[in-house]
């Protein structure tokens, strides 16, 4: 084998391998959320204001913070807290079912 050949061959079995591995999801930082809106995959919307005021549609108004890599919200119509991660431009959260316990994922982007 050439060595062009064997180069290309290396650079094509390279990005088929970077395609079969999904993005390693980052931490998410107060810059990230303050000021803005995620359209979450379920419909809902959420928005982070500057204040630390939050509203969204299911919790309704009340305040968020985010340590480390949880995000809490308190809210009119419910309180909870997820751990929240990015991944480009795209949010990921997972929280626990209070009764089931199981793993609730969702994953949202900003939006206007």
């Amino acid at each position: 084998m050439s060595r062009k050949s064997f180069i290309v061959a290396v650079a094509v079995c390279g990005a088929a391998l970077a395609q079969s591995f999904p993005a390693v999801a980052g931490a998410v930082t107060d810059a990230d959320l303050r000021g803005k809106k995620i359209c979450w995959n379920n419909g809902a919307t959420s928005s982070y204001s500057k204040d630390g005021s939050f509203d969204g549609t299911f919790a309704g108004h009340g305040t968020w913070s985010l340590v480390s890599d949880q995000l809490e919200v308190h809210g009119d119509h419910g309180s909870g807290a997820s751990t929240i991660t990015k991944d480009g431009d795209t949010f990921h959260t997972v929280r626990r079912a209070s009764k089931s316990g199981t793993a609730i994922e969702f994953w949202g982007k900003y939006c206007n």
